[in-house]
């Protein structure tokens, strides 16, 4: 017998196998049969030929199972598309039979929360008369169940896991063998049972359910005759799967969703393709599942995920401290363009060309990771585009709009490695940034007594502050909005709009510059005639000397490791010192008429001025000095933002201000004066008006936060309002809108806090806790206003402007941690948006609250504390547009959480807090009515009011 086995192909496919001529001298029987294959779609079939003969003989080539894919289906970018049902809707699948041993395994987002005591849907159903099917089943306890049967008895496994978020994608993996039954939740095991007996087949199979259906989003959804272990489930969560997967002769059917019509759904395996059934138009959608051409995975607390990119980067992503040994990081890359590349303001373009990359975390964790990428080996790349280089980033290909992620303080362009922490999911494409971004350079003009700014793209010029002759040094502390000038032997601050002088320290004659530390709140300047670095606190206390005999004209404060640099131009070097004075050296020695000094703790660089050289030089880790800036003429202050990566510099001959990048390009000329000039770099807060809502500050409910600053006036007592607009996107858990609080209530002065199942809270601690709850669900995505009131000994809360509870407390408990917004200074971040935030040092009525519910605050209001618009587009500082300057600060976010109000007022009544200049209300109206309204620019409209719906609508 000689057993010879033959591929058959259809026209038109890719490959053709080698044809052997057997010639044998005896009568040979060819006895012809179609044997089951397991071919991708539209490959052709085995077909067996049983030649009989007189004797038999092994074949000398074992048959091995060869997979290819169809070639009339696409390659999609990413994830493409995936298939969303709507409870009734549902595919047929015909003749789909398992046995015994086989896995499922897809990607899943529900369109509501699955929880408790929620309706049951049917993601999988079989049609046979055993009906084995796959479903969820949340009437009684939110799980996910795998059901099998054997004629009536069933066996059922769920979850462990009891809630799903909505519009959250989920992957999810049911396998059996024999009598085993096993459950994967994103790539990690989550439950497994045993039972007795066999399993009924499947015979036939229906996604969704014309009745008690699935509402929701499926894609990826593959069918195997194994039962697949966790780490093969893990390498196909983020990959399509290919020909050359080792378990490939184990598929059974697998579905895309990236190539579907009105009616089918195609398997690309064998003829498994499924029948749509829909209720309405069939909804085939761009997918979210994070999906690319390849990935890697890494588990453990200190898993890092790594993967070469198609144009030579390397991409990875490193857990942070939280993570499981059971929990981990996958990273995903596809080489296509992303499906959109819509930018945001401050960047110049998207590379495309380098495809986009992502990372998906294993198992449900909610812990951050480390994105870092080395481009250093990426080709194509120009030195310009290098020193611009930004990570963008969006949740998914589901988003259409990305981003910024990173800014130059992570781009570390000597290694070519940017590197991004605290993030917790989504992905990343490559992206130069704009020339310059908004930030603004202060400087003095000694002959005119004047601080003046300009914004670094040349725009905004003004006077801060005059009438301050012989003022030589200013330095800004954006966080706090405080400058600090030196002139005439003392020093003097102000606020940031000249406003508040205040002189602080007195008796320095020949003080050089000074600089400040918004985060401890110091200063330092240098002394040159007294050979010394000074410091004090900004209001003058604790004046003391760093380091004494030297020469320091310039000096700079490198925030991030506490250590001062100075330029000493009587010993024509440059040294450092840490600030409690400890740990001097000297680091660069010959440069005479040395003037200033900066040090980018990024990039290990140092740049300084020598004014007899009109250069400025920089000098990068142990490299060779180089001439960064040439021909500046009297070349005197400068300064570094790190964070963009600019220098800013004064040319006093010429009575410029200059600002480049790091790496000399992009040299833009700022302003010229008439007299010496003196430079000193700062951010520059205007506050935004808007006319009706303005903006709001997204917080994703995992490390987003803004931290204002502790002081003495934040601890309230007496009488206080607390008042916030918010707008949460989950339930079932607690988390702070604002307050002065931490999660354990060990320091509790005053919280307004979303409870976890009594509604919107607010509670005042008097060494216990005084609650007051709504005891009323919010509404998810809906705008509610907040206000908490305490009045000698009686609190009360406010929702919408209607009083809806109080309670006694005592005297409060004043603590030194900081005052948070969107979550408690330790944790439990908020989930959602928060605008409008007023603090008020008075108890305001109920008619009061009534008021400034619809209305921005009287600025002027001595009972003011602090107020925040939240109208900045972006950045990372939060205004404090009262007197009393408590800015606060983005912590953990990337200054691209600002989202935008309606840009008409022609919007749906909650679209958004509802705040605006002045507050006008029009009641019990039975026709059209106007009301008129003044133009910024003076022009006068009118509101149209729709008597029926009740739309405003601009005239």
């Amino acid at each position: 017998m000689i057993n010879i086995d033959l591929n058959i192909w259809k026209e038109g496919k890719r490959r053709i196998p080698t044809i052997f001529l057997l010639v044998l001298s005896s009568l040979i029987y060819i006895n012809v049969s179609a044997k089951e294959s397991h071919f991708l779609k539209g490959e052709g079939k085995f077909v067996s030929f049983s030649m009989e003969h007189g004797f038999d003989f092994a074949s000398p080539v074992q048959r091995q199972n060869q997979y290819y894919l169809d070639a009339t289906y696409p390659k999609s970018a990413g994830s493409g598309n995936a298939l969303h049902f709507n409870s009734s809707d549902k595919v047929s699948i015909a003749n789909l039979s398992l046995g015994n041993t086989y896995t499922i395994s897809f990607w899943v987002k529900f369109d509501a929360e699955i929880k408790a005591n929620g309706n049951r849907q049917d993601i999988m159903y079989g049609i046979s008369s055993a009906r084995p099917h796959l479903s969820v089943n949340s009437e009684s306890d939110g799980k996910i169940g795998l059901y099998t049967s054997q004629g009536n008895n069933h066996r059922d496994v769920k979850t462990a896991k009891t809630s799903w978020d909505a519009n959250k994608w989920y992957h999810l993996t049911f396998s059996i063998k024999n009598n085993s039954q096993k459950i994967y939740v994103n790539g990690i095991l989550d439950t497994s049972y045993s039972f007795s007996g066999g399993y009924s087949n499947w015979e036939g199979v229906s996604l969704g359910r014309s009745t008690g259906g699935f509402a929701g989003t499926m894609d990826e959804l593959s069918i195997w005759s194994d039962d697949l272990d966790q780490s093969t489930i893990q390498g196909i969560m983020n990959t399509k799967i290919l020909e050359s997967h080792t378990k490939i002769n184990k598929l059974l059917a697998y579905y895309r969703f990236d190539k579907g019509s009105n009616d089918t759904l195609y398997d690309l395996t064998t003829n498994y393709d499924g029948v749509l059934t829909y209720n309405s138009n069939v909804k085939w959608v761009t997918s979210g599942a994070p999906m690319g051409d390849k990935s890697t995975t890494s588990l453990g607390s200190s898993a890092v995920a790594t993967i070469q990119t198609d144009s030579g980067g390397i991409f990875s992503a490193l857990a942070t401290s939280g993570f499981s040994s059971d929990e981990g990081v996958q990273v995903y890359f596809n080489s296509n363009a992303p499906n959109s590349v819509l930018k945001p303001a401050g960047v110049e373009s998207i590379l495309p060309a380098y495809g986009y990359m992502g990372v998906n975390k294993i198992g449900d964790s909610s812990d951050t990771y480390t994105v870092v990428i080395d481009y250093s080996s990426i080709s194509g790349l120009s030195s310009t585009q290098k020193t611009k280089l930004v990570l963008l980033k969006r949740e998914n290909d589901e988003d259409s709009t990305w981003e910024l992620a990173s800014n130059a303080s992570h781009n570390n362009v000597n290694t070519g490695v940017i590197t991004l922490p605290g993030q917790t999911g989504t992905q990343y494409v490559l992206g130069t940034a704009n020339s310059f971004t908004d930030a603004t350079a202060y400087f003095t003009n000694s002959s005119a007594g004047t601080i003046l700014n300009v914004k670094n793209n040349g725009t905004g010029f003004g006077t801060m502050a005059s009438g301050l002759s012989g003022a030589s040094s200013v330095a800004y502390d954006a966080t706090n909005d405080y400058a600090f000038v030196y002139r005439s032997n003392t020093i003097v601050r102000m606020k940031g709009d000249g406003t508040g002088q205040t002189t602080i320290v007195t008796g320095q004659s020949s003080t050089r510059k000074v600089i400040v530390d918004p985060d401890n709140q110091m200063i330092y300047f240098s002394d040159y005639t007294g050979g010394t670095i000074k410091k004090c606190s900004y209001t003058g206390s604790g004046l003391s000397t760093v380091k004494s005999g030297i020469g320091p004209l310039g000096i700079y404060l490198d925030k991030t490791n506490q250590v001062i640099y100075w330029a000493d131009l009587g010993g024509s070097y440059i040294g450092k010192v840490n600030v409690d004075g400890t740990g001097s050296s000297t680091l660069v020695t010959g440069q005479a008429d040395i003037r200033d000094v900066a040090y980018d703790h990024i990039n290990d660089a140092l740049f300084w001025t020598r004014g007899n050289q009109n250069t400025l030089y920089k000098k990068v880790g142990a490299a060779n000095t180089m001439s960064l800036i040439i021909g500046a003429t009297g070349i005197y202050g400068m300064d570094l933002d790190v964070d963009n990566q600019l220098i800013y510099w004064a040319e006093n001959t010429t009575g410029k201000i200059q600002v480049a990048r790091t790496d000399g390009t992009d040299k833009t000329t700022l302003y010229t004066s008439s007299g010496p000039i003196y430079v000193s770099y700062g951010r520059y807060i205007t506050p935004l008006v808007y006319a009706g809502m303005g903006n709001a500050l997204t917080f994703d409910g995992t490390n987003d936060y803004v931290s204002i600053p502790h002081n003495a006036s934040l601890n309230l007592s007496g009488k206080y309002t607390i008042m916030a607009w918010a707008k949460t996107h989950q339930y079932g858990v607690q988390a702070q809108v604002i307050g002065k609080s931490n999660t354990s209530g060990t320091q509790a002065t005053y919280s307004l806090f979303l409870s976890g199942s009594q509604g919107w809270a607010f509670q005042s601690y008097d060494g216990t806790f005084d609650l007051i709850y709504s005891n009323t669900a919010p509404t998810i995505n809906e705008w509610y206003h907040l206000a908490g009131v305490y009045d000698a000994g009686n609190i009360y809360l406010y929702i919408n402007g209607e009083l809806v509870g109080s309670n006694t407390s005592g005297t409060p408990v004043h603590n030194s941690i900081p005052l948070v917004i969107g979550g408690f200074s330790d944790g439990q971040r908020f989930n959602g948006e928060i605008d409008e935030v007023q603090i008020w040092t008075d108890a305001l009525s109920a008619t009061e609250i009534a008021n400034y519910y619809k209305r921005r605050p009287n600025l002027s209001n001595t009972d003011l504390l602090a107020y925040y618009s939240f109208d900045e587009t972006s950045g990372l500082v939060l205004p404090d547009l009262s007197s009393n300057a408590h800015h606060g600060v983005l912590t953990n976010m990337t200054g691209n959480e600002w989202t935008e109000g309606p840009d008409s007022l022609s919007f749906e009544i909650y679209e958004s807090a509802l705040v605006g200049d002045t507050v006008g209300y029009v009641t019990g109206w039975t026709s059209y009515g106007t009301l008129s309204f003044t133009k910024i620019g003076g022009a006068t409209s009118d509101f149209d009011i729709n008597s029926t719906s009740g739309v405003v609508t601009v005239a």
